[in-house]
């Protein structure tokens, strides 16, 4: 029988300094059984040393089957002692009888400090939260590090200490330049004595010799998770270019990522110069003309153009991410299939050559239909498609896609393929997507696969074209695209990155005033430890494809690189807690993929915000996300010129009312009417409405952007609208931003917090097409105000 050592071979427990150590190796697995173990344990020693163990799994024992001092010794139980010069084997047999144990409270807090779970945390109100004993072991069993019982906790320190400890290099490693260009070594390349001959692949393709002598390293002994001590050698690295390498030593391979110091800022802006622009969901758009029932890269193009008529410079856009293939009406952007690839229903199927004949009735309705849209769209992209010759173009941008784009398409076929059903239900292994059933599907299913490959691809393109023709336009920085903080379990994201994702927990928000309880964002998170295994690659993946075809990409929860709050499934958010992200590692891919696109950074700040978060994310040069709204301190809006200049400043986002629909308080009375809040609280919440009005009124006034504050029930003036835009963009913020809602006088918001169904978020259409929209007189005036305000010397 073969056996093998975990992590290559690196001994698991014991005392390699003293010279006496032992080994645990497994018995490859079978079936469903788990892998066996056995220990060797040796002393090379003259004097006898402690036996220590690691403890049995549940419903087992260690019993002697060797030992070379005392060859009687065979079947007893373990000696105290290893003796002076000996071999010991020792096997784990079933002990039925064993109790299982339950782990000691001071042991589960190792662990899950280690692994970067809180102990406690403090809500808005300043209460303390500690975190129970389930939800931890619910965190650890997402992260792969199982924890039900005494022996599982031990089990999960020595594996968290051998994969940060027990190999010569690590996983990954990430430098962004300005920091000690070093790289630290463990497992036996710490303790060697000789010379080491390591090489760094470049991502160039070219190699570099990296020689490792121990003279030239600093030395340490560092306390590993498990309590043992563990020696680091840190040595330095060879000068390397900026980019994505691997350091090769021995048997063992580390991703090492080079990033610039900071996120990428346009020249202009770096300046001094102010930009404004104007940020809109695309499905919203209208189209005078050959509107499909929604917004689509065509509208996006004539938006992009008429903005830059204006002198705006930007155009934020909602997440574009695919949607479920097979369930149209979820239709939030903020949970999509695959956050990776682009939704095919924003293509304008009539510049492909469909007619319209399907779309009027569509068109006419004031919110989408998402149903009846595609079901029209995709009946067109299909006869499209059947005239489609693969050109040159097209075979590039799927060699370019690789795995991923292959596995995307495959998904979405595999879905066309079996309806209503979710991939984890999915038949005949088709839920493993790097299965071999996956595989055999896509041969069987070539034609549908390259179908949704085609769709990806006409919608890069048409996406592609909008980005240049608006920069011609002088949209200088073109489109902000929005990177949503998570995707659905059910979508196919989940399915080609399981292996990526945390089980049995979601991403939330801990209780706050608006969700005494918490929020459950139904979201799954990604796995920091897979991530750190993988080298940080997929994570890369997903910033560069948010990244393409834009000038600025807003990270949506972007404390979510810092920590994340995690609600074991089924539980109240009261009941999460914090997971510590590799914020610095994060961050510093985010920052080499900024600059490889030329894509500014936003990081979207709203929320409990940790301490020190908006100064690392200043010190990363990612703009803050300033909504007027909320920059306030005792209830008195702050000054335009005490924004931050590294900010991206907004008069409103899609979770709050339009300006129109505030003013007139339109959110109370849809909130009375869906049943959310009663008379009572509505009566309550209009007049801190008052107050809030009052108190924005004076901030203007002291600006002198108006000359008198409204009168209580007066409607919205134009000299009111216009003045709040002026105040926005005179902020020092280096971007400010209006919303097309107000600009074109829509009164409902196209999301409600808190409500799914019971309204239709999401789908709500402008009322005036996108040839007009920005013709009002209001509309122009406001625009006008902010170009003037974004002229003037900060």
């Amino acid at each position: 029988m073969e056996w093998r050592a975990p992590e290559g071979g690196a001994p698991s427990w014991g005392d390699p300094e003293a010279r006496a150590l032992v080994a645990v190796f497994y018995a490859p697995a079978s079936g469903e059984a788990p892998a066996d173990r056995v220990a060797v344990a040796f002393n090379a020693g003259w004097t006898g040393r402690p036996l220590v163990l690691p403890v049995p799994r549940d419903g087992h024992v260690w019993q002697v089957a060797a030992d070379t001092a005392d060859t009687a010794r065979a079947g007893d139980n373990m000696p105290a002692e290893l003796a002076a010069r000996a071999v010991l084997i020792i096997v784990e047999t079933p002990a039925p009888e064993a109790p299982r144990r339950a782990p000691d409270p001071a042991l589960l807090e190792r662990l899950s400090a280690a692994a970067g779970i809180a102990n406690e945390w403090w809500d808005v109100e300043g209460t303390q939260h500690i975190v129970p004993d389930d939800t931890k072991r619910a965190l650890l069993a997402g992260l792969r590090l199982p924890a039900g019982s005494i022996g599982e906790v031990a089990d999960s320190l020595a594996t968290l200490s051998e994969q940060r400890f027990g190999r010569d290099v690590p996983f990954a490693h990430v430098l962004q330049i300005g920091a000690a260009p070093e790289l630290t070594l463990a497992g036996a390349a710490a303790r060697a004595t000789g010379r080491l001959d390591a090489v760094i692949e470049l991502e160039s393709g070219d190699t570099v010799a990296f020689p490792i002598r121990p003279d030239e390293g600093r030395s340490a002994e560092v306390e590993r998770p498990d309590g043992r001590l563990a020696r680091t050698l840190t040595v330095p690295l060879p000068e390397l270019p900026i980019g994505r390498h691997v350091v090769r030593l021995g048997e063992t391979s580390c991703a090492l990522t080079i990033a610039p110091p900071a996120c990428y800022l346009p020249m202009a802006l770096a300046d001094g110069e102010r930009w404004f622009g104007i940020g809109t969901h695309l499905y919203t758009l209208r189209r005078a003309s050959a509107d499909q029932g929604i917004g689509d890269f065509t509208a996006l193009t004539e938006l992009g153009t008429r903005a830059a008529g204006e002198g705006a410079k930007v155009l934020g856009l909602n997440p574009l991410h695919a949607l479920l293939p097979n369930e149209r009406e979820r239709a939030s952007p903020y949970s999509p299939s695959d956050r990776r690839f682009l939704d095919p229903i924003y293509i304008d199927v009539v510049a492909l050559g469909a007619s319209m004949n399907d779309f009027p009735a569509l068109a006419a309705k004031p919110s989408v239909d998402y149903t009846g849209v595609w079901k029209a769209k995709e009946a067109a992209l299909r006869r499209a498609f059947a005239g489609f010759r693969e050109d040159e173009d097209f075979t590039r941008f799927v060699t370019d896609g690789g795995a991923m784009l292959e596995r995307f398409a495959t998904f979405q076929a595999i879905a066309e393929a079996f309806p209503g059903k979710v991939w984890r239900d999915w038949p005949d292994g088709l839920a493993d997507a790097t299965g071999p059933a996956v595989a055999a599907f896509a041969r069987e299913k070539a034609e549908a696969v390259r179908f949704a490959l085609w769709q990806q691809w006409v919608a890069d393109r048409q996406l592609g074209a909008a980005a240049v023709r608006v920069k011609e336009a002088g949209l200088s920085l073109g489109f902000y695209r929005d990177l949503a903080v998570g995707t659905s379990f059910d979508g196919a994201e989940a399915w080609s990155e399981a292996g990526m994702l945390m089980p049995g927990v979601t991403i939330g928000a801990p209780p706050d005033p608006l969700g005494p309880e918490g929020q459950n964002w139904n979201l799954p998170p990604f796995d920091p430890l897979a991530w750190l295994r993988d080298g940080y690659a997929s994570f890369a993946r997903l910033v560069a494809a948010n990244m393409r075809h834009a000038g600025a990409l807003r990270i949506d929860h972007v404390m979510g690189l810092r920590r994340l709050f995690l609600i074991p499934q089924g539980a109240s958010g009261t009941e999460g807690t914090y997971l510590a992200m590799p914020f610095e590692d994060l961050a510093a891919q985010v920052a080499l993929e900024s600059h490889r696109a030329r894509c500014l950074v936003v990081g979207e700040d709203l929320g409990t915000v940790p301490g020190g978060m908006r100064e690392h994310l200043a010190e990363q040069r990612m703009l803050s996300y300033r909504v007027l709204w909320f920059e306030r301190q005792d209830e008195v809006f702050i000054a335009p010129q005490d924004y931050p200049p590294l900010a991206a400043a907004c008069v409103s986002t899609h979770d709050l009312p339009t300006l129109p629909g505030w003013w007139d308080g339109v959110d109370f009375d849809e909130r009375l009417t869906l049943g959310l809040d009663d008379a009572a609280a509505v009566a309550k919440a209009r007049e801190a409405r008052a107050a809030e009005k009052a108190e924005l009124a004076a901030a203007l006034l002291r600006e002198g952007l108006i000359d008198a504050a409204p009168v209580e029930g007066e409607p919205l003036s134009d000299a009111f609208f216009v003045a709040l835009h002026a105040y926005v963009a005179r902020t020092r913020s280096m971007l400010a931003l209006a919303q097309i809602d107000d600009l074109g006088g829509e009164r409902v918001a196209v999301n409600l917090p808190g409500t799914d169904t019971e309204r239709p978020n999401w789908r709500r259409r402008l009322a005036t097409p996108v040839e007009t929209v920005l013709d009002t007189p209001r509309a122009k005036a406001a625009l006008a105000a902010m170009r003037a305000e974004r002229g003037r010397t900060s």
